[in-house]
């Protein structure tokens, strides 16, 4: 499965070059997104951009934060934290989804980059 990030959303939903790139990375594979994408997308959205964004949740695949996600959540901070390289809290929630669910990233963000035994490819 590949785990598309906000910015990756972003990208796609705009029809950008990225965006194209992205959707052929995808290919045929199963596609989805975490909650803290629908967050984060919603939350900045323009009210006319909503109806866009909400049909292109209801095609894809929504990955809630869970006790296994949690669990390698507080792994990675205490590992990021102990080399001095902490990322944003809701990039650690993001990987540790991925993680949990042996899942494939793809982002604009370089810095997931930092995070140990995830796949990610960064666009």
């Amino acid at each position: 499965m590949i785990v598309l990030d906000t910015s990756a959303v972003i990208e796609v939903l705009k029809g950008s070059q990225k965006g194209e790139k992205i959707a052929d990375l995808i290919g045929a594979d199963e596609t989805a997104v975490t909650a803290f994408s629908v967050y984060e997308m919603l939350v900045g959205a323009k009210s006319n951009e909503i109806p866009k964004i909400e049909a292109f949740f209801n095609s894809v695949r929504i990955l809630s934060f869970n006790h296994i996600a949690a669990l390698e959540s507080a792994r990675l901070e205490m590992e990021l934290k102990a080399k001095g390289r902490m990322i944003e809290k809701v990039d650690i929630f993001i990987s540790s989804i991925c993680i949990a669910s042996n899942s494939r990233l793809i982002t604009l963000d370089n810095d997931f980059r930092e995070i140990e035994n995830l796949e990610v490819e960064i666009v």
